[in-house]
């Protein structure tokens, strides 16, 4: 089976710290990528080795490793649906600074060997990873959603 990637990226009118704090904190990434992200164990913050659970919007309970941790540069997860652990995919969160902000992009790549941090591998059928082809598009929801948490708080004339 082919690996399936999907990559998306968003400019942001913020400074690269600020975003950071949206795409490597807990909470920042509760904003946009879920509706709560839960740090599990002795863990404390997103670094290596670190287990999380991710609540989305819907409900949907998904665990996440931390695979790789760049202060203000990128956070790398492999995540699965804790309903289908057989089905994980990897997650890679990066961050640029540009001339006007900074820029977020995400690629999740769906493999038929996707380390499952300890709990052995992944085995998908292509059927699996076609939500990577989702048309309601999740990384653009998620990302739009990223933009309004960020964006610029209108001052009071």
């Amino acid at each position: 089976m082919p690996i399936r990637t999907v990559t998306r990226s968003i400019d942001l009118a913020v400074a690269a710290d600020r975003a950071w704090e949206a795409v490597g904190q807990p909470d920042g990434l509760a904003t946009w990528l879920g509706s709560s992200v839960e740090v599990q164990g002795e863990a404390v913050g997103l670094g290596a080795g670190a287990v999380a659970v991710v609540v989305d919007h819907d409900g949907r309970r998904r665990r996440a490793v931390v695979v790789e941790r760049r202060e203000g540069a990128a956070l790398t997860f492999t995540w699965w649906d804790e309903a289908e652990p057989e089905h994980a995919s990897t997650v890679r969160i990066e961050l640029e600074a540009t001339a006007d902000g900074s820029r977020v992009t995400v690629t999740e790549t769906a493999d038929a060997t996707v380390p499952l941090g300890g709990a052995g591998r992944a085995s998908m059928s292509s059927a699996t990873v076609d939500h990577l082809d989702d048309p309601g598009d999740r990384w653009e929801q998620r990302l739009a959603r990223l933009a309004g948490c960020l964006a610029p708080v209108p001052v009071a004339a």
